[in-house]
């Protein structure tokens, strides 16, 4: 279980290569964008849940992930992410309502003719949420805000 935590950066993953694969794809899989956006969301749904699972045994310690990006003098910036129970319980909240909104949408907007856009923007919602919810500094809050 020690290495759900380091797992945590995959939810916001999911959404970000649906997002990729939506927009490559285009308006040509109209039908399928509700497959691909609500296999994705449940994906990262599951992954939240046992990085969850992971933190309820009591024991387990907050964990950090982060990497040097750019150095400005001697100054390095650095991105990354934090798992704490905290955050751990966001994510679970936010691909659940995430998931909750692509099951809905599939049924709804059967008829649209932009759904696949719709599903895309969905995956980049979601992965800019989960990203806000583990961000571990102001730079990466940032990123993940714009």
């Amino acid at each position: 279980m020690e290495i759900l935590p380091q797992a945590a950066w995959l939810v916001p993953a999911f959404h970000l290569a649906a997002f990729a694969l939506l927009t490559a794809l285009g308006r040509s899989l109209r039908r399928g964008s509700a497959w691909i956006g609500g296999l994705f969301s449940l994906a990262s749904f599951i992954m939240a849940l046992a990085v969850l699972g992971g933190r309820l045994n009591g024991t387990a310690e907050n964990y950090n992930g982060r990497f040097e990006w750019m150095r400005i003098g001697n100054e390095p910036l650095r991105v990354g992410y934090e798992v704490t129970n905290l955050t751990s319980l966001m994510l679970v909240i936010i691909t659940a309502v995430g998931l909750l909104v692509s099951i809905y949408a599939a049924g709804s907007m059967q008829q649209d003719e932009r759904i696949t856009v719709f599903y895309g923007y969905m995956a980049l919602l979601q992965f800019a949420t989960t990203g806000l919810a583990i961000a571990d500094n102001a730079l990466t809050f940032y990123f993940f805000g714009q």
